[in-house]
């Protein structure tokens, strides 16, 4: 079977599953959409947190009420201690500004709001929350690293006395794209991480809760790297514009309870060529199943790592540029299609018609090869004249995935294509 997965930034916030009730009998109205700068319960905030909310009606007929004033309450998430209410004042629920003391790193807060209408309702909402980034440069312990361009597989082991932490945080910058797992699972259902930008100017991190993912004991962290819009990569090279001749690097921290445990440097991070043997995100990517096979559960603890080699420091323009928290929505898996229809354009090969053009990967599965086959999907925009033949296909070559081995299942990791209704096998 086929299917298309589409990935888009999505552009606006989750609201809050529930709406908070006013403190009076019979509730007209209710408080929805709480965000923390244009998002819901976010991480990583790294600057002074502004506040959105809106009163909305929660039984037909209620309208005609305005806010009069609304009074915001931050606590310490863990203690539930109050750190500030705003005094009940303005009538704003937009951006409303955080004047209280001074938050501290890597820590976690929860806020609520009272607003009371023109009638003299109260209405109460549920609870938000947010929690902080790592607030001064000399937070970051951790040192830029990387496997130069022949080793994008990055891992270490670590060990913790116990388990059943209430927080931990692992904040991450990986340039061009990144996808990090500990112990085995990955962390986050975001792709293509973690955003454009100048790198030499500015790199984004993320911030990621993973707390119910550490065990007591020996754990482990992984993390593969592509070029992205960062690294051209080794010859042919990705094709990117003003791509830097520096290979892709890794800048992570993970913190318990506010405390690092983790960190990147050459001295504690081995290194290893992964499956994917060529990235581009206009290029596409190989990947080949062989080399995965022989590295399954490379980020998982006891794995055999003596044939892996240290890190080394990294050396690059982004070492210098400001590191700054991603506070925007990732791009994640939307929306999944299947072929409207499959046409043979000649022996071995296949054209598959999804109906729209869309930016999102293609996804294989029951696929059985044997090992060696060389699987090529290519990708365009239209589609000339039916019956289609390789000359139909207007030609999108900045969109091809070729795969080898033996495999069950695949979808591109740091590439997609920007125009996905056909393809070929």
């Amino acid at each position: 079977p086929t299917t298309l997965v589409i990935m888009l930034t999505m552009l606006l916030s989750a609201t809050t599953s529930s709406y908070g009730m006013s403190d009076m009998t019979g509730e007209k109205y209710g408080i929805s959409d709480m965000t923390v700068e244009y998002l819901s319960n976010p991480l990583g905030v790294d600057v002074s947190p502004r506040f959105s909310w809106k009163v909305v009606p929660i039984t037909s007929g209620a309208r005609g009420i305005f806010v009069k004033q609304s009074a915001i309450t931050v606590s310490h998430a863990i203690n539930q201690s109050v750190l500030w209410t705003a005094t009940p004042t303005s009538n704003a629920t937009h951006l409303v500004p955080y004047t209280g003391p001074t938050l501290v790193s890597d820590a976690r807060y929860s806020w609520k709001i009272a607003s009371t209408l023109s009638d003299g309702t109260v209405v109460s909402s549920a609870v938000g929350s947010f929690g902080t980034a790592l607030l001064d440069s000399a937070d970051w312990r951790a040192t830029w690293i990387t496997g130069n361009n022949s080793a994008r597989l990055l891992r270490t082991e670590f060990s913790l006395a116990s388990a059943g932490y209430s927080y931990a945080t692992l904040f991450i910058a990986g340039i061009g794209y990144h996808e990090v797992q500990l112990n085995g699972m990955k962390v986050s259902d975001a792709m293509l991480e973690a955003g454009w930008s100048s790198f030499d100017k500015r790199v984004y991190y993320t911030a990621h809760d993973v707390g119910p993912l550490l065990r007591a004991g020996p754990n482990a962290l992984g993390v593969s790297l592509g070029n992205g819009w960062w690294s051209c990569g080794p010859a042919p090279g990705s094709g990117q514009p003003r791509c830097s001749s520096s290979p892709p690097q890794l800048l992570v921290q993970l913190q318990v309870h506010g405390v690092p445990v983790v960190i990147s440097s050459p001295a504690t991070w081995k290194v290893h060529a992964g499956p994917i043997t060529y990235d581009s995100l206009y290029n596409g990517e190989h990947y080949d199943a062989r080399i995965a096979a022989a590295l399954e559960d490379w980020s998982t603890t006891g794995f055999d790592d003596s044939a892996w080699v240290a890190a080394t420091a990294a050396a690059s323009s982004a070492n210098d540029a400001t590191l700054a928290s991603r506070l925007f929505e990732p791009v994640r898996h939307l929306a999944t299609f299947t072929p409207r229809w499959e046409r043979s354009a000649r022996p071995g090969a296949q054209t598959f018609d999804f109906g729209q053009n869309m930016a999102g990967v293609v996804r294989l599965s029951g696929l059985r090869c044997a090992a060696g086959t060389v699987v090529t999907l290519r990708h365009a925009e239209l589609l000339m004249h039916p019956p289609c033949s390789p000359q139909c296909l207007e030609p999108w070559p900045s969109a091809a995935e070729r795969i080898a081995g033996r495999i069950s299942g695949y979808s591109p990791h740091v590439s997609f294509g920007p125009l996905l209704p056909r393809w070929r096998v």
